[in-house]
């Protein structure tokens, strides 16, 4: 669960899995300098050359969309992608090769990295002033859209994202208590104590015959490791 970020991206060899073919494949590569969308109906995309979407240019990836590289070729970000999936129709990232060059530029991903942690900070601060549940996951929401776009191969986004998870787990928890989902709470609060197995509070907290009763202390728990973790990322 440390990868929730509810956007369906899958990297897979097409040895492993068989994919449709549409009537025609559509061929593209090269520089991307105007927004652009690649559509479930013009799937499968062959990626026959490097690939860069430009600064303050935006490339959109219908759901369902497959995307073939021919060989190891470089797709760069330096603008914005979006490609959302869900769990009826993915968006697959495919190669013949061992590997591909998916990337964005490092000023881009400083400039993610940089926005995020404003927004994390941003709830933080919030916290400690008493916020409510419409603001809480607006914040929340704002962080999401910048991890989204981030390399998760990056110490400091790994740590980001582990932050945006406990803001996240919280949401879900606040979210449940506000619509009184008690089911949903006891069931969340067993899944976090699996996936946080060094919380004792947690665990403790799963074990109980009625888990939700101690919703807001789980949340408030989710809320000071988010905090522990701001501290250590600001001393990086």
């Amino acid at each position: 669960m440390k990868m929730k970020i509810w956007t369906y991206l899958i990297f897979l060899m097409p040895m492993l899995f068989p994919l449709q073919n549409s009537l025609a494949d559509t061929e593209v590569g090269g520089n991307i300098t105007e927004d652009t969308t690649w559509t479930q109906l013009s799937s499968p995309y062959v990626v026959t050359s490097p690939v860069q979407v430009f600064l303050n240019t935006t490339l959109t990836i219908e759901p369902g969309v497959i995307i073939r590289f021919n060989g190891t070729i470089g797709f760069k970000v330096a603008g914005r992608l979006i490609a959302e999936g869900n769990t009826d129709n993915y968006i697959y990232f495919t190669s013949k090769s061992d590997a591909l060059d998916f990337s964005m530029s490092d000023a881009q991903d400083k400039e993610k990295c940089i926005n995020a942690y404003r927004s994390l900070k941003k709830i933080e601060a919030a916290l400690e002033s008493g916020i409510n549940f419409r603001d809480y996951s607006k914040f929340v929401n704002e962080a999401k859209l910048e991890i989204n776009m981030m390399n998760s191969e990056l110490k400091r986004t790994r740590l980001l994202l582990d932050i945006y998870n406990y803001y996240q787990h919280a949401k879900s928890l606040w979210n449940y208590k506000n619509k009184d989902y008690n089911r949903s709470i006891s069931k969340l609060l067993k899944e976090l104590s699996n996936e946080y197995k060094d919380s004792k509070l947690l665990a403790e907290i799963a074990s109980q015959e009625y888990p939700n009763f101690y919703e807001k202390e789980a949340r408030q728990y989710l809320w000071a490791k988010a905090s522990e973790l701001l501290k250590t990322y600001d001393n990086l």
